[in-house]
């Protein structure tokens, strides 16, 4: 009994409670979108072109798209009034995890499976039809709403409806991960 509650409080004493990375979704038109650590906040706006900040890279590819990297893992967000082609070449020329994108569009299926993309996150509803293409390439679509805030962990949103994610670190091997409560 007191081997698990000494491990009970040594696992809620290394709890982190922010995800990698905090992603803000533009609420309105003409808002940007914003990176979340703490009470810190970096919204993405033409002042960001290359940042490094609170362990991320944020790197703006093209105008109204930036990609957020931490270690090997990135998350590319696109805003609304962003044309097809600018996202096409964003995502063929640099590997990310996931794509965010405001705008009614995205690219193939297939390009985005080539792009290394697994997870893409759009403001509008999908079609069953798109959603099985998508499904057949590997990529997971999620519906999102403007104005929601998403956390990622190693590039793949954590969506989990009813259940609150924590993201813990291993005081071993610093490994982290999701549990959810």
């Amino acid at each position: 009994m007191k081997k698990a509650f000494t491990i009970l409080i040594f696992l809620v004493l290394s709890l982190n409670i922010f995800a990698t990375a905090t992603i803000i979704v533009p609420e309105k038109d003409g808002e940007r979108f914003v990176l979340l650590s703490g009470k810190e906040m970096l919204p993405l706006d033409d002042y960001v072109w290359y940042k490094k900040w609170n362990g991320l890279l944020a790197q703006q590819l093209d105008e109204g798209i930036y990609m957020i990297t931490e270690n090997s893992h990135s998350v590319i967000v696109a805003e609304k009034d962003t044309e097809p082609e600018a996202i096409e070449r964003a995502i063929r020329f640099e590997y990310a995890d996931s794509l965010i994108l405001l705008g009614s569009s995205y690219p193939e299926a297939e390009e985005l499976k080539d792009s290394g993309i697994r997870n893409l996150l759009l403001t509008r509803r999908v079609s069953e039809v798109e959603r099985r293409i998508l499904s057949e390439e590997g990529i997971t679509v999620s519906s999102i709403r403007e104005g929601d805030v998403i956390d990622f962990e190693s590039g793949k949103p954590v969506l989990e409806d009813g259940k609150t994610p924590i993201s813990v670190i291993c005081p071993d091997c610093g490994t982290r991960f999701v549990i959810y409560i």
